[in-house]
């Protein structure tokens, strides 16, 4: 599962954010499920753009999770 990316604007306050809420029940809903992992790509987000333009970093976390989690590589190796 891929975390959905920042979008909007980044606040300086501290405020209530329906996209955070989502991105919280994203993480429980991973966590609870079994066989199941999450890359999170809050930091490649886009204010404007709700699909970040950068696949290729989104393509290498799920590849990574899916060695580590699936395969048994370690992080060394990656």
């Amino acid at each position: 599962m891929v975390q959905l990316a920042n979008f909007h604007h980044i606040e300086n306050d501290p405020r209530e954010s329906v996209w955070t809420e989502l991105r919280e029940a994203q993480m429980m809903t991973a966590a609870a499920l079994a066989d199941i992992g999450m890359a999170c790509i809050t930091d490649l987000g886009e204010a404007t753009n709700i699909h970040p333009k950068n696949k290729q970093d989104v393509g290498k976390r799920l590849a990574r999770l899916a060695l580590s989690d699936i395969y048994g590589y370690s992080d060394r190796i990656l």
